[in-house]
């Protein structure tokens, strides 16, 4: 285990963070990511992957029913088929994240040059 605290950045700090940066009220700022997580939710149950350019992409994976294993009593027993979602790491935010430049980090898209 590690002695060092992790810190994380919540909902209210990624609100307070989307407000300072575009000067949008709070309260709005809450509204447009909670409609925004909101669509990507329903869509990927819906069986959609929703791809976000340069940061990446949720996909609905069906898992096929197998036999699963008690660790404890070695039991085994059948666990059913289910939906999960898997997040797939765009190649940018990837290299963006390595490179450990915060001032840097931008999801936006470069401009297209003439």
């Amino acid at each position: 285990m590690s002695t060092t605290t992790e810190t994380r950045m919540n909902r209210a700090a990624l609100v307070a963070a989307v407000a300072a940066e575009t000067g949008i009220k709070a309260a709005q700022v809450d509204q447009i990511i909670t409609a925004t997580l909101d669509a990507i939710t329903r869509t990927v149950t819906g069986g959609t992957p929703v791809m976000i350019s340069n940061f990446g992409t949720w996909m609905p994976k069906k898992m096929p029913p197998r036999m699963a294993r008690n660790p404890q009593t070695g039991d085994r027993f059948p666990l059913a088929g289910r939906q999960v979602v898997r997040f797939k790491v765009s190649p940018r935010l990837r290299t963006t994240v390595q490179a450990a430049d915060p001032v840097a980090a931008t999801a936006r898209k470069r401009p297209k040059s003439r």
